[in-house]
C-alpha cells in the first residue's frame, strides 16, 4: 500500500475505479433498449417512429401490443433492479480512505446505500437517454420502480398506488405518473430515516420528471387519455 502525505493512494484509486465502473455499467444497463428490441422482434415496428416515440412500456403497448409491452416492462424493471443491486453489493465493499472523514452515515452499509442510489440514478438516466439509440429513450418509470423495489420496496408500492390514484383522478395516465414521481421525495422524507435515501429519491424524481414535462403541457391543452 503506497501512501503520500497521509493519503492512501491505493485505496483511493481502487474506490474511484470501482465507483466509475458501477456508474458507467449502470448507465449502459439502463441504455439497453428493451422496448425497441421487443417491438422489432414481435411486430417489426420501429417504436421510436410510432406514437410518442418513447421507448417505454406505455408507447410499446400502444404501438406493438400487450405482449411486447409486458416484456418491455419486465426488462425495464430488471434494469433498475440489477443496477441498484450492483451499487449496494459493490458499494458496501468499499474501503473508506483513511484520509477521508466519512459523513455520519458513512458505515459500510450506508456507503453501499449511497452507491445503490447513485447506480439507480445512472440506470434511469441511461434508460431515458439510451446511448444505443442516439440518446432517445423512455420516461424511466419501470426502471425507477425496479430500483425502488431493491432500495425501498414500500416506496415502490406507494409510488404505484399514487400513479393509479392520480391517473384516475386526472383521467390521464402519463400526467398521473408525473404527479406520482413528484411526490416520491416527499414520501421519502415522511418514511425514510436516511438522508441518503431522501437525496437519492429526489435525484431519481428529477431525472424522471424531465421526461414528463411534455405530458403536463399536453394535459393543460386538454389531453385526457388513460393508457
Amino acid at each position: 500500500m503506497s501512501e503520500a502525505g497521509g493519503i492512501d493512494l491505493s485505496a483511493t484509486v481502487a474506490n474511484l475505479t470501482h465507483a466509475t465502473a458501477i456508474l458507467a455499467g449502470s448507465y449502459l444497463i439502463g441504455s439497453i433498449p428493451s422496448g425497441y428490441i421487443f417491438a422489432r422482434l414481435l411486430r417489426g415496428t420501429d417504436i421510436t417512429r410510432e406514437g410518442s416515440g418513447h421507448v417505454g412500456g406505455f408507447n410499446t403497448l400502444r404501438s406493438a401490443g400487450l405482449l411486447a409491452a409486458l416484456l418491455t416492462v419486465a426488462a425495464d424493471l430488471g434494469k433498475g433492479v440489477l443496477a441498484a443491486k450492483l451499487g449496494l453489493v459493490y458499494g458496501a465493499a468499499w474501503d473508506t480512505p483513511t484520509w477521508v472523514s466519512p459523513p455520519a452515515w458513512g458505515t459500510a452499509s450506508a456507503w453501499g446505500s449511497a452507491a445503490g442510489w447513485a447506480a439507480a440514478c445512472m440506470a434511469v438516466l441511461g434508460h431515458n437517454h439510451m446511448v444505443f439509440l442516439r440518446l432517445r429513450g423512455g420516461k424511466g418509470l419501470a426502471a425507477t420502480a425496479g430500483a425502488l423495489l431493491v432500495l425501498s420496496p414500500w416506496m415502490a408500492v406507494g409510488g404505484l398506488a399514487a400513479l393509479l390514484l392520480f391517473a384516475l383522478l386526472l383521467r390521464d395516465t402519463n400526467t398521473g405518473a408525473g404527479v406520482a414521481v413528484i411526490l416520491l421525495p416527499f414520501l421519502a422524507v415522511w418514511r425514510e430515516g436516511s438522508a441518503v435515501a431522501v437525496i437519492g429519491t429526489a435525484a431519481l424524481s428529477a431525472i424522471v420528471i424531465t421526461k414528463h414535462l411534455e405530458d403536463f403541457r399536453a394535459y393543460r391543452r386538454g389531453r385526457r387519455k388513460l393508457i
